[in-house]
């Protein structure tokens, strides 16, 4: 009692006054074949709420900067209202500088993957952020890159928190070796890893002496 897809062809028998006395009729089962186009469907299916709502933003893009797909997530990284907006730009215009283009190209085809590539992009206001992008190269058989799809994260805050960590660094770098009383840093295993001006002084070594007594 079980149902099968089938596919079926026929055709008609004749006679030697041409007259149809019966038809041949041929069945196929497709069950296999709907299985697969089932599978392919629900992969398609994963694969594009994958694109549509990874967090990051993902795009297809030809080298010479059209953008043929993309997620939500880009277009509003990039400053773009919708989808449909940003995908009527050049890509070209992403990038504040032509030669960072240029460079990510000739990067692309040497590498054939770039990964954690950290990159400047321009958004639509004008504004500069920086991205760490991970891309994958599409080639010919004759090896020309023609298309490349990424995924990029605006890492702009956590850049300028690195910035200003350093700077916090630097300064209180110089008040510890400017600083008027000796200031040593000592291992667990009893050697010196810094000295402070003062120190140094205080314990005769020049500042190009080795302190890792």
């Amino acid at each position: 009692g079980r149902q099968i897809p089938i596919a079926d062809s026929g055709a008609p028998i004749k006679d030697d006054k041409n007259n149809i006395i019966g038809i041949v009729l041929v069945f196929r089962d497709q069950t296999e074949e709907r299985a697969k186009e089932k599978s392919l469907v629900k992969s398609e299916e994963r694969y594009r709420n994958f694109f549509e709502k990874n967090i990051a933003g993902t795009y297809l893009s030809t080298i010479d900067g059209k953008l043929l797909d993309c997620n939500a997530s880009f277009a509003k990284l990039l400053g773009y209202s919708s989808i449909e907006e940003i995908l009527n730009i050049n890509t070209t215009k992403l990038y504040p500088k032509s030669n960072f283009r240029h460079e990510f190209l000739d990067k692309l085809r040497d590498k054939k993957i770039l990964t954690n590539s950290e990159i400047i992009l321009t958004k639509k206001d004008g504004t500069e952020i920086t991205c760490i992008e991970n891309v994958v190269g599409i080639f010919e058989d004759n090896g020309n890159l023609i298309k490349f799809q990424g995924y990029i994260l605006d890492i702009t805050e956590r850049k300028m928190a690195e910035i200003e960590l350093e700077k916090i660094k630097t300064h209180y770098q110089k008040l510890i070796e400017n600083a008027p009383d000796g200031i040593v840093l000592i291992s667990p295993e009893g050697k010196f890893k810094y000295a402070s001006a003062s120190a140094r002084k205080m314990f005769g070594f020049n500042n190009t002496d080795s302190i890792d007594l």
